[in-house]
């Protein structure tokens, strides 16, 4: 198979339709020797001369061979994302355990692309975050992203795309994937990764949303840092909205292979 196939320069498509029932599941290989590096996301404080935080252009990321693009048509009208972002996806590796990647990206006209949200899971702790479940190398598992939250316009002629992968270093340390609990002790192995189907489960919003949704209610929010000249604790309190419930949306998004359930 062409690993070029669903590269930056390939024919990854994010779209609501569903895939075709003979189109083959996708493969890149992830070599913990050659990471996929941070560029920009929520993080409190970059490296300087290795990464910054915040918003930053993603083509050179994107080009990557490890990295999966999908990008949607230009939209036709502006269109709301407010909330929590995850992704859903189901994928396979040849690794005992390994690290998967989403990001979403905001697409300009003239191609430069922003991330907007991006999230991380290693595979053992895909059921839970306190009692880590194995894998089995080369069976399908589905596998939830949270991306984290977002209030985001995307503007009318601008493209959503969805970059799938599984490093985000130094940032996040690499997945050796070899399975062990103390990667320093572990030599690392390169992996081959297989795609199945993958979907975008979007927040709701109040307005100007393109896909159903519940109304938002105001919190207050309680954010406690340091103050580390005074060596004392600071409270701030600041309000924001957040959705009601929990949502169950229609696929809005599927990329490479075979089909899979709303």
């Amino acid at each position: 198979m062409d690993r070029q196939q669903h590269t930056l320069n390939g024919d990854g498509r994010l779209s609501l339709d569903p895939p075709r029932a003979a189109e083959p599941a996708g493969h890149f290989l992830y070599n913990p020797l050659s990471p996929v590096p941070t560029c920009g996301g929520a993080h409190l404080h970059g490296i300087p001369g290795v990464f910054d935080t915040g918003v930053q252009e993603q083509r050179a990321v994107q080009a990557r061979e490890d990295v999966w693009v999908y990008t949607s048509a230009p939209l036709t009208q502006d269109t709301e994302v407010t909330g929590h972002v995850s992704v859903r996806l189901w994928a396979a590796t040849s690794a005992l355990d390994t690290d998967w990647t989403a990001m979403l990206v905001d697409v300009h006209p003239d191609g430069r692309a922003y991330n907007v949200c991006d999230g991380i899971l290693r595979a053992r702790y895909r059921e839970s975050l306190e009692q880590p479940s194995p894998i089995e190398p080369s069976m399908a598992y589905p596998y939830t992203l949270e991306l984290g939250p977002t209030s985001m316009l995307f503007r009318r002629g601008h493209c959503l795309r969805l970059t799938v992968s599984s490093s985000n270093f130094p940032a996040y340390a690499r997945n050796l994937n070899t399975g062990a609990s103390m990667p320093m002790r572990a030599s690392p192995a390169r992996r081959c990764k297989r795609f199945c189907t993958t979907r975008i489960i979007p927040p709701s919003s109040p307005c100007r949303s393109w896909l159903p949704g519940k109304a938002v209610e105001l919190k207050t929010l309680t954010l406690q840092s340091y103050d580390r000249v005074r060596f004392r604790p600071i409270t701030q309190k600041f309000h924001t909205r957040v959705p009601v419930g929990i949502l169950l949306l229609e696929r809005i998004c599927v990329v490479s292979g075979q089909r899979g359930s709303r």
